[in-house]
């Protein structure tokens, strides 16, 4: 464990600078050495006899080749992964078929196998290079091993809709057995120009041949009419993501789409595999996605949405009203909703209890066992509305309700986004006595200078104390009484294993200790930072002398 842990410790340096130290360690170092390296391109494949122009592998040479091929068998069947960049030059590939050429066994396995025997997962570079335009083909029949069955796709800036077309035709003449398929949101950044119709026949192509895929992620604007029925049709698929670039979140007209796909019609039985699903889009394109096509949630028990915060007086309604043709999301235990991007500079609206109605009544509302909300403001809502949620979630046990960020960009005007906070560490209660399983706990409030008056009543709160409770108080206010604040969570969480942080504790290392300083002059995030680590330290003592 000890050589394991020194050389972990050596993987935040270049990869070349860990080659010295492999004969000091053992066989568990180098397989942590090797296991993942940057590129193909530090594999050793090349050794100084190579560059000699009479080499005759026939000869007086085969025992230099044959040892070398020996010594890359050495660190080739530590590898588990491996990226093949689009800077791979037509020289190397010359070196590697050169060693090929040594011991050629039509019958057996492939060359590269019998160097990479223990291969799972490859990395593509897409080529922007055009003096490379050649090579495409060559670097996918090398290095797409039968073994792998995860395979990355990205590229460099300045790509085109070919050079992903190329990539696709030269993956599909191999047909490789994945379970895992990931093209990079951000492949599509910069495709402004129209896309050419071999590239849809292509990525449907591919999509068709993996009738074992699990997990499949891929950006939005690749969502066709025919990828979308390939897509669907997969018989296994559990896992599907779907999404923007970043940047064009924000400007969507930018990017030329491959085509529409909410016009699909899947066959019966469609993502009948289903269990989770990731959108990464506009507040549209979500609601097109999830209503359009049906089948799409009827099976899952995990939704994830992020996207822009839509305009003002909008509601969940598109997503989760239930009178629309929908489907029923009976099997959904995990939800997050994520509104933490913002079309201008700061924090953007607030999100009141109307914004949500439809979903706290919904259905499937009661049979969340996780949910998240994030805002880049702090939401807008009473202790009132707090406590109509937690009558709504019985079973849940983890609960994460995040306004993000909690310090406006730099820039822009700072905004006090605790003065929007109307929730009182009543809220906090309301949760802890309604939901007795809650083990994760994230829900900023206006803790100061007011506690409930309960907090100093001598009839113990009902609250969590069968187990610990993870308490994140997130960019929660705090005023100066601190005492009273412990007490009173220390009564509804009074588990010797719960414990206070929030989201200011990334700045504990730089502020003072002391409470009761000159605060007058200092940064609020460093009152609150010394606040509540105080009042943790309080909460805990509470829970000692309880207990």
């Amino acid at each position: 464990m000890a050589v394991t842990a020194a050389v972990r410790s050596l993987t935040a340096q270049p990869f070349t600078t860990w080659i010295p130290f492999e004969n000091v360690f053992s066989e568990a170092a180098l397989d942590v050495i090797w296991k993942k390296p940057p590129s193909v391109a530090v594999i050793p494949f090349a050794s100084p006899s190579e560059y000699e122009d009479t080499l005759n592998p026939d000869g007086p040479d085969l025992a230099a080749y044959s040892n070398h091929l020996e010594r890359l068998k050495f660190y080739g069947k530590r590898v588990r992964s491996l990226r093949v960049h689009s800077k791979l030059t037509s020289e190397l590939l010359k070196r590697i078929i050169r060693l090929r050429n040594i011991h050629p066994d039509p019958a057996g396995p492939s060359f590269m196998s019998t160097i990479f025997p223990a291969v799972t997962r490859s990395t593509f570079v897409i080529s922007v290079n055009r003096l490379f335009d050649n090579m495409t083909e060559p670097r996918i029949r090398t290095f797409l091993l039968p073994t792998v069955r995860d395979m990355y796709l990205t590229c460099a800036a300045g790509a085109h809709y070919e050079d992903l077309t190329d990539i696709l035709r030269s993956i599909n003449a191999i047909q490789p057995n994945l379970t895992t398929l990931t093209l990079d949101w951000e492949i599509v950044s910069h495709f402004a120009e129209p896309s050419p119709p071999e590239l849809e026949m292509e990525l449907s192509k591919f999509i068709r041949s993996l009738p074992h895929l699990v997990t499949l992620s891929l950006p939005f604007y690749l969502l066709s009419e025919s990828v979308f029925v390939a897509i669907a049709a997969l018989p296994e698929l559990k896992h599907l993501s779907v999404g923007h670039p970043t940047y064009v979140q924000l400007r969507p007209t930018q990017i030329a789409p491959l085509g529409d796909f909410t016009s699909a019609i899947p066959e019966s039985g469609s993502f009948v595999s289903l269990r989770s699903l990731t959108i990464n889009s506009t507040f549209k394109s979500v609601a097109d996605a999830l209503y359009k096509h049906p089948s799409l949630t009827s099976n899952i028990t995990r939704l994830s949405i992020s996207c822009i915060p839509p305009r003002p007086h909008a509601t969940l309604q598109q997503l989760f009203h239930p009178s629309l043709s929908s489907p029923t999301y009976h099997s959904l235990t995990h939800l997050s909703l994520n509104f933490k991007k913002s079309v201008t500079p700061g924090p953007s609206r607030t999100l009141s209890i109307s914004f949500f109605r439809t979903l706290v009544d919904a259905h499937f509302f009661s049979n969340l066992i996780y949910l998240q909300i994030m805002h880049s403001s702090a939401l807008d809502l009473s202790d009132e509305d707090y406590e109509e949620v937690a009558r709504r979630l019985p079973i849940i046990e983890m609960l994460h309700i995040e306004a993000i960020p909690y310090d406006p960009p730099r820039g822009v005007p700072r905004s006090d986004l605790q003065g929007r906070i109307r929730a009182t560490l009543a809220s906090v209660a309301s949760f802890a006595v309604h939901c007795p399983k809650l083990r994760e706990f994230t829900l900023p409030v206006d803790a100061g200078p007011l506690v409930p008056v309960d907090a100093t009543a001598s009839e113990p709160l009902v609250g969590i104390g069968a187990h610990a409770v993870r308490l994140d108080m997130s960019i929660s206010r705090v005023g100066g009484n601190l005492e009273p604040v412990a007490v009173f969570l220390a009564r509804l969480f009074p588990h010797r294993g719960s414990e206070i942080t929030s989201r200011w504790a990334e700045r504990l290392e730089t502020v003072k200790n002391n409470v009761g300083d000159d605060e007058s002059n200092e940064d609020y995030r460093d009152v609150y930072a010394r606040r509540w680590r105080a009042v943790g330290e309080l909460f805990s003592r509470e829970r000692h002398l309880a207990g």
